[in-house]
């Protein structure tokens, strides 16, 4: 019955990993924040219910330095995970990129002026900046897509 039960949790726990390789960073930190919050709220209660709330009292400093750590924590994560896909990734596929896919990507029409190309590359690659948390290789897609269309 034990061996049962740990199969399950193992094959949960790759459905959960899958998921979170697939899932936007974003989302992801805003998830654990949540989760976090959740298990520190439950720990509070257990420990004030039991009369250890004191005598952890101590341990909130550990906390609090990981929380304010977490920017630096999620980033190994980042790095250690892949949850980006990488410049390198896409390098082939830009190179082969059309003029028609271009205007694809940002949302214009075969009529557009220079300047509409470089208002729609700026309001796209405003959220997904790679030092907002975006894709590097779809920043790195509207970028060869702006060039592209501006003959550089």
């Amino acid at each position: 019955m034990k061996a049962i039960i740990g199969l399950v949790i193992f094959i949960l726990l790759i459905y959960v990993l899958k998921a979170f390789a697939r899932a936007n960073p974003k989302k992801i930190l805003k998830f654990l924040k949540i989760i976090g919050i959740i298990l520190l709220t439950i720990l509070v209660f257990y420990l004030a219910g039991t009369g250890k709330f004191l005598a952890a009292l101590g341990g909130v400093t550990g906390i609090i330095s990981l929380l304010v750590k977490w920017g630096i924590l999620w980033k190994q994560l980042n790095a250690l995970f892949n949850f980006k896909k990488s410049s390198e990734h896409g390098k082939e596929k830009l190179a082969e990129m059309s003029r028609r896919e271009a205007l694809e990507v940002l949302g214009l029409q075969e009529s557009c002026s220079k300047d509409d190309v470089r208002f729609a590359h700026k309001k796209l690659i405003k959220g997904i900046h790679p030092d907002q948390g975006g894709s590097d290789w779809l920043a790195a897609k509207i970028n060869h897509a702006k060039d592209i269309l501006l003959g550089k």
